[in-house]
Parts: structure tokens; sequence; C-alpha cells
């Protein structure tokens, strides 16, 4: 899908530059890893070029990302859109607005959400990162989906301190509250205009204690007011640090913005955040992107198990690694594994898990990642996977690092209920 080059003409007369994206695969075996940004034979690239010199004069970087299509089991294809400002470094800090869209929450709407921001944030140097509905409301999906936007984010921008600033309009604000609940450690600060907290919510505001929160609301949008009001009462009464403002003569679109109010609130919960991270082994920035390289590999693990490619496979792991299977016997080092499964892949026959869920934590030195993951197999059902996966130095000059996994333990959970009958069936099966 190609964003209409007339939406960008004002845009590249102004020395804008715009990655568009078209983001098309064929074949049953071709996956887009969460994470994975478009290659750029499958980009256009469009800038404007002052014909006095050859480099290109750029307001801002613009691209549309495709965070998650047929890899993760149960979850539709995530979309997103990424600016970066003129300053940008990929190997210095970036301050990142979480911005949720309104109304259907498609790209037309993304862009008109970033209208409201985008001129100032450029200016600022900060970056925005705009997600769209994979086809249920952000709402009901944002929470679940934050920590694919984050590890996506992470692929391409060094994040300030770890977190992002959620800002959230109209349905977009009603989103951002679940989304800030589920996710408050990643959270600097919140912001919607308008927006309130969806009831079944209402309990855990608490744990917005240490996140300011700013609402706005048109004076003459009586209802959204109406529940902004009772939102920031519950927030005080929670302990939580918010302000509401009413903005006169302003329905609910407001369009003259309190610019000034806004960004103070958001550069003064960037000092906060700051301060926090201070003196953090690793830094959380550093942290963030160690949990989305790791994550890149372990989807890049599954994919290429599934389509039985026995040396991208096998290339994930450390030399030393130690896989460990579903049978008390299977404690494999990689010459051992390598033996087992080298017949089904030379056959073509891999093994296929779809990631459902995944935790990621990361160690002191920012070297090796812990993990937990449930995945989907059609036959076994849920299963889990447990490992570590390292940083090792590429060997290359000015590869840089790459990420291993060290260990993977793959197992099958039992439920409680269901584990004493299952020991009785394998003591019978020893017995014969």
């Amino acid at each position: 899908m190609l964003v209409p080059m007339t939406q960008r003409i004002g845009a590249l007369m102004t020395g804008v530059r715009r990655l568009i994206c078209a983001c098309c695969a064929g074949g049953a075996v071709v996956l887009t890893v969460p994470g994975a940004s478009v290659r750029a034979s499958e980009a256009e690239v469009v800038s404007n070029q002052p014909a006095s010199h050859g480099t290109t004069n750029r307001a801002g970087v613009r691209e549309a990302r495709v965070v998650a299509p047929g890899l993760w089991s149960g979850r539709a294809e995530l979309r997103a859109t990424l600016v970066l400002p003129p300053s940008f470094d990929a190997q210095k800090p970036c301050p990142v607005l979480m911005l949720l869209p309104p109304g259907a929450q498609d790209e037309a709407m993304v862009d008109a959400a970033l209208e409201m921001f985008e001129a100032e944030a450029l200016r600022r140097g900060w970056a925005i990162y705009a997600p769209r509905s994979s086809g249920r409301p952000l709402a009901e999906s944002g929470a679940a989906d934050f920590d694919r936007w984050l590890l996506d984010l992470g692929e391409r921008v060094r994040v300030e301190s770890g977190v992002v600033y959620i800002v959230g309009v109209s349905n977009g604000g009603v989103a951002a509250f679940p989304v800030a609940l589920a996710h408050a450690d990643s959270a600097a600060s919140l912001l919607v205009l308008p927006g309130y907290c969806p009831e079944a919510e209402q309990a855990n505001l608490a744990r917005l204690a240490r996140v300011p929160v700013m609402m706005l609301a048109g004076k003459d949008d009586e209802a959204w007011l109406k529940r902004s009001e009772s939102t920031a009462a519950a927030l005080r009464e929670a302990g939580v640090n918010v302000q509401l403002i009413p903005v006169p003569r302003e329905g609910h679109v407001i369009r003259d913005l309190p610019h000034a109010k806004m960004w103070e609130f958001l550069e003064k919960s960037r000092e906060s955040a700051a301060k926090r991270a201070a003196g953090s082994v690793p830094a959380p920035a550093d942290a963030l992107a160690a949990r989305s390289a790791a994550s890149r590999t372990l989807d890049a693990l599954h994919e290429a198990a599934g389509r039985a490619d026995e040396r991208a496979y096998f290339d994930l792991y450390q030399p030393d690694a130690v896989f460990m299977g579903t049978d008390p016997s299977e404690r494999w080092t990689m010459e051992q594994f390598r033996g087992y499964a080298h017949p089904a892949f030379a056959k073509g026959k891999g093994w296929t898990y779809h990631p459902v869920s995944r935790n990621l934590f990361v160690g002191p030195s920012g070297d090796t990642v812990w993990f937990d993951e449930e995945l989907e197999h059609a036959i076994y059902g849920r299963c889990r996977g447990t490992g570590v996966v390292v940083r090792v130095d590429s060997g290359s000059p000015g590869a840089g690092a790459q990420w291993r996994v060290a260990q993977y333990s793959l197992s099958v959970p039992i439920p409680n209920d269901q584990l004493k009958p299952s020991i009785e069936l394998w003591k019978g099966a020893a017995k014969k």
C-alpha cells in the first residue's frame, strides 16, 4: 500500500523526505517477523534535493512499519507510522511520543493526529510512533499489542530513558488508559485530548501513581467533559498527579490546542524520566534495545524452523548452546541436536511453533536476556519455551554485535488437575 503522493506534495515542497513502504509478500512460507522493517527494495524513497548541493534537505522522515504479520498466533497484522526528527541519530537517545489516533484509528486518522504534534515534535527533536487499528479498537487490543509496538520501536530508535510518552486523541484517548495501566513502567506520562478511563479499568488507576496525567476536553463537549471530570476525580482519589484542562469555546475536536501547556507538561515529564533512569544499569534505552534484538532472534529461530532452514536455524545458536526438549532424554549439545534435526530438515520438514506471548528480562551487563514464551503448536497445543539469549561479537569488522540463543528449553505445561493422572499414565508406560 502506497501513501497517496497528493497528500504529501506540500511536505515535499518544503524538503520533507518521506519513506513509504509497500509491504507485499507472496508464498506460503514468506513471513514478516515481529519488529522487522521493510527491506529497501520494498520501499519508495521520495526526497526534494536543492540544486545547490547533493544532500537531502529534510524536515523529517516518516516511514510505515509492518510490525508483525504471519508469525504470531492469533494476532492480526500490526502497522504503525514512525516519524523521526531531522536531528535523529540512531546512536543517540531520542524521546518518543506514542500517539494513539482518533476515530477509526486507520491511516487517515493517524495522519490527522500527527497534524497536532508533528511540527513541534520535529522542532524539539522528538520522534513519534503512531500505531493504527488492526481491525479491533485500540482500547481493546492496545494493551496486548503494546509490547510488540515497543520492541519494534526499539529496533529503530534508541528510546530515551527506555520509556514513551503516551498520547491519545478521542478514541485514542480512551485506549491510552488501558495501555498505560498495563504498561505503567514503560510510560513516562499520559496525555489525552480528550479521553477518559473505561469503567472496567477504574479500579486499577493506582498503577499510574508515578505517571503524570494531563487531560484536555472542550468545554462545549459536554458528554466527554463529564467523563473526563469523573476520571480526573478517580485519579486524584488513587493518588495520581493529574491536570484537567477544560478548553473554552472548543467542542470535541480541539482546534485551538494549548500547545505551550502540553509541551511544558511533556518536557517536565521527560526531566522526571531522566532522573529515574539515571544510574540504571544497563541504561533503560540499552535494555530496550537488548529486548528488541533478543526478541528478533527468537522470532527468526521459529521462522527458520517452520521453513526447515537448517543452516539459518542453527546459525542462531551459540556453538556451545544446549537445547532441552520435551523428552527426559533430550538434553542436547548442538552437535547432538543437529543430528536429531538434520534428517527432517533435509526432507523439507521443520516444526512450527507460533509465539503467543513473550517475557524478556535483561541482565545487569546488558549482554544477556532471559526469556519465557508461550507457544502454539497444531498438535501439542500450548507449549512453553524458556532460555537465554546472549550478545556476541560478530567477528566481522564493522558488522556489530549479534544475538544468539545460549539455551532453549521446550516443555508442555500440564494443568495441576491433570498432573496426577498424567504421572500414573507415565508410570504405566514405563512398566511395559
